[in-house]
């Protein structure tokens, strides 16, 4: 909710959800923060145009946990059976008008095509806080 390098993304997740989702991809939104509540995640999403996908709440940090996520925004691509076949970047940089290299749809492309993905690259973005600030 308050990343400004995950907000910096935030049209592109959408522009990415809608190219894939004619192509059979599902696509969720997953807001792991100990911080934001129930109802800045639900406020956030709406603003930021998110009804075409799902959006949870990883208020408990499970998710964030089982894919060792450390930053947001962060990629995570399951194949058809549920095995991770990438983590990492979105692209290569926050600003959209820089990018030049587009890792996330390369994997998706990738997998779709039954090939191997290029390999996972590390991500940037504000890190996923543990504990409440206070």
């Amino acid at each position: 909710v308050r990343c400004p390098c995950s907000n910096a993304y935030n049209a592109r997740v959408r522009a990415f959800a809608d190219d894939y989702r004619r192509r059979g991809v599902r696509v969720l939104a997953v807001y792991s923060s100990v911080d934001e509540s129930a109802r800045d995640v639900a406020e956030h999403a709406r603003a930021q145009g998110f009804e075409g996908f799902p959006v949870l709440r990883d208020e408990r940090l499970l998710g964030a946990d089982h894919l060792h996520a450390g930053v947001t925004p962060q990629a995570f691509v399951l194949d058809r059976q549920g095995v991770l076949r990438y983590a990492g970047r979105i692209d290569d940089k926050r600003e959209a008008d820089k990018v030049t290299r587009h890792d996330l749809r390369a994997a998706v492309d990738a997998v779709l095509a039954g090939k191997e993905p290029p390999a996972s690259t590390p991500a940037f973005g504000c890190a996923i806080p543990r504990t409440p600030a206070g």
